[in-house]
């Protein structure tokens, strides 16, 4: 289903230190000799205030028993895994070595003290900032699957907002190494944003009430356990808005010892280059370019990459960089803040800080001078990292690391509220989104290394949206590149698009006009004003009786036996607990705004592409209002695409339909970016090949 801008933002900030995640790999699995004493494996739990996350160090030896490399890895977020450069431990216990940041020029140091035989305590230090690493030395890791990452107990829930779901995890380890009965360790995991090791307090009653207190992202779970132990039914509350959510006990799975399947990199092994487009999170490097005058301010302290050949096996970004080289860069823009009044603390505004990185083409040589066109890159709805991640894939890196191939740069940032931006993403509209995407605009203006007259806005879906209304506010906007975008109101959108997928998955037509009746009925209340809860409910009722004929039939041919009685009041409660997250403003925004009127108004160069089988935004119903618009606007220069057999995300797809995206190799379809390209030489923002 479309994906829907929803309630619950994870606003968890992103790791201080960068830790390069490697892949894990037992001391079970090496050869042990009489004259090569076994490798070691040691575990800590690398903390921050907001994350935590598990660290295995793994220690070679020689044969008189001197340690001569080592590696790292964080199994929480891969299973990748990196060598240890300086890696030392002297005959005093001293322990010393260095992670290397294959992406940013900076590196992270570890200092320790072998308190005892099987215990070491140090830290990470990285511009800086330190973190505490204590670790103790273990056998063997205990087998682990990627689903219960090692706890002893996993409790999965989703939060349904209608037309979106997001997943959540909560782990609780016990045992050792990672814990003990007497300090468990409860964490909170965002599987759909892909943050795990959000802290969580836990405080159980007797009563069978269960709470768990995420502090650092300012929310709080509360929940009652069955009789049976095995679900808690209860409220995530975040931002004071409680949203219904259940968690249940998964069932143990047979575990694997996946820490066996490869050896550990030995001192013979060069060392292991985490790939930097998909295990170098630009998150978790984000440091501040300050803000300088425009003539001095450039892009600073870069790493160029060398891009390596990428595992055939892994396929989660299929455009992989060339020989040639491109440089990224983290960075953050502050707009929106307001000084103290007075004396009165609560009058100050901090503003809105967005993070993200710039990918930029690489100097062919230190005595050129020609500046790069770029575009800033904007996601569709629902809280998105800069990334546009989805499942496995990464579109808008993808696309970044093509257009900086093919001589363009770009900027992509964390919406705000996600990753290492900050602001209030739940009482956000598309406007206020808009002005997110403008404040990052008039940053690359400001960097001496792009043109400023060819800086415009690539957006998908609901960025298409926002990139048509930034174009009407700011003239001098370059050019806009619009994938999948909007041209009818939400309320039209949604309707269609539920349609559409109900029509594919084998609905019937007269089913399909009795459920679009009441969706319609349902979009009319969620748009409007109501007074109150009961005038709400009594709406809500009113439009379930009016087309109760309808849905009684289709009940019944799905399960002649179906109690009916007890299906309308199932019904009825479980749309009105959706319509307390359907009141929230960018809903109510997105339902009753029509973007095409902004086409009559835009001035610059535009490039607009659909998927043929796109079941989200429907590519003809969306196309077909613009072009209404465009007869109305002689001075707007504007191509309209829609490229056969790809879906919402601008893949090669089958069906269209959304459980498809993370089943499909490629991240965006090599057609769109070769038509981007195209399309930027055409228009002249870039040179010709």
């Amino acid at each position: 289903m479309l994906s829907i801008r929803t309630p619950w933002t994870l606003a968890c900030g992103s790791f201080a230190f960068v830790l390069f995640v490697l892949c894990l790999s037992s001391s079970t699995a090496l050869s042990q000799t009489v004259q090569q004493p076994p490798s070691e494996t040691w575990f800590g739990w690398m903390e921050s205030p907001k994350r935590q996350l598990r660290t295995i160090v793994r220690v070679n030896r020689d044969e008189t028993g001197a340690a001569i490399s080592g590696s790292m890895v964080s199994p929480d977020e891969s299973l990748k895994e990196i060598a240890l450069n300086q890696f030392e431990i002297n005959a005093n216990g001293d322990w010393r070595f260095e992670l290397v940041d294959p992406i940013a020029s900076r590196s992270v140091q570890f200092s320790g003290v072998q308190t005892s035989p099987e215990q070491v305590t140090g830290k990470l230090e990285q511009s800086g900032e330190t973190l505490s690493l204590n670790l103790q030395k273990v056998g063997t890791m205990p087998p682990e699957t990627r689903n219960d990452l090692g706890a002893d107990s996993v409790w999965l829930g989703t939060l349904d907002f209608v037309v979106k779901k997001l997943d959540f995890r909560i782990r609780v380890y016990s045992n050792p190494p990672f814990a003990s009965e007497s300090a468990p360790r409860f964490l909170f995991d965002s599987l759909t944003q892909n943050v795990p090791g959000i802290p969580a307090q836990f405080n159980g009653g007797a009563d069978g009430q269960t709470t768990l207190e995420m502090k650092t992202i300012g929310a709080k779970y509360i929940g009652l356990l069955n009789e049976t132990g095995d679900e808690l039914d209860g409220r995530y509350i975040q931002n004071s808005q409680p949203l219904k959510l259940v968690f249940r006990l998964q069932r143990k799975e047979p575990r694997i010892d996946e820490t066996a399947k490869k050896d550990p990199p030995t001192q013979k092994d060069p060392p292991a280059q985490a790939d930097p487009k998909v295990e170098a999170n630009p998150i978790d490097t984000a440091v501040t370019i300050e803000k300088k005058s425009k003539a001095e301010n450039s892009i600073q302290a870069i790493q160029t990459i060398q891009s390596d050949k990428t595992d055939k096996t892994d396929r989660t970004n299929q455009t992989e960089l060339s020989d040639r080289t491109v440089v990224e860069v983290p960075f953050e823009v502050t707009y929106g803040a307001k000084p103290m009044k007075g004396k009165d603390p609560k009058t100050a505004d901090p503003g809105i800080r967005l993070a993200g990185t710039i990918t930029i083409p690489k100097q062919k040589n230190k005595e050129q001078t020609s500046k790069f066109p770029a575009v800033v890159m904007v996601t569709g709805s629902g809280p998105q990292d800069r990334n546009g991640t989805v499942g496995r894939h990464q579109p808008f890196q993808t696309i970044a690391h093509y257009l900086a191939e093919n001589g363009i740069a770009s900027l992509r940032y964390d919406d705000r509220g996600v990753g290492a931006s900050t602001g209030d993403f739940l009482n956000a509209t598309t406007e206020d989104f808009a002005r997110d995407a403008i404040s990052i605009w008039k940053h690359a203006r400001s960097l001496v290394e792009l043109e400023p007259t060819k800086i415009g806005m690539l957006g998908h879906s609901e960025g298409g949206v926002i990139g048509t209304i930034s174009a009407v506010w700011e003239p001098e906007i370059a050019f806009l590149i619009l994938l999948a975008p909007h041209g009818v109101n939400g309320s039209d959108l949604l309707k269609s698009q539920i349609d559409r997928i109900s029509e594919i998955q084998g609905m019937s037509e007269s089913d399909r006009k009795v459920t679009m009746a009441l969706q319609g009925r349902l979009q009319d209340i969620a748009g409007g004003y109501f007074s109150d809860e009961n005038s709400m409910r009594r709406d809500i009722q009113a439009a379930i009786r009016d087309n109760w004929d309808g849905l009684k039939r289709i009940a019944k041919s799905q399960d002649p036996k179906a109690d009916l009685e007890a299906i309308r009041k199932g019904l009825t409660a479980q749309i009105e607990g959706q319509f307390q997250q359907l009141r929230m403003p960018w809903y109510r925004f997105f339902l009753n705004y029509d973007p095409s009127p902004n086409w009559m108004m835009m001035r610059c160069p535009t490039l607009a592409m659909w998927g043929s089988k796109d079941v989200q935004v429907l590519p003809e119903l969306n196309r077909d209002k613009l072009k209404v618009a465009l007869e109305r606007n002689s001075e707007l220069r504007a191509q309209l695409s829609i490229l056969p057999g790809l879906n919402h995300l601008l893949q090669a797809c089958e069906t269209g339909l959304p459980e498809e995206y993370d089943m499909i190799d490629e991240a965006i379809s090599p057609t769109v970016l070769s038509t981007i390209q195209v399309w930027m030489q055409q228009n002249g923002f870039v040179d010709k090949q």
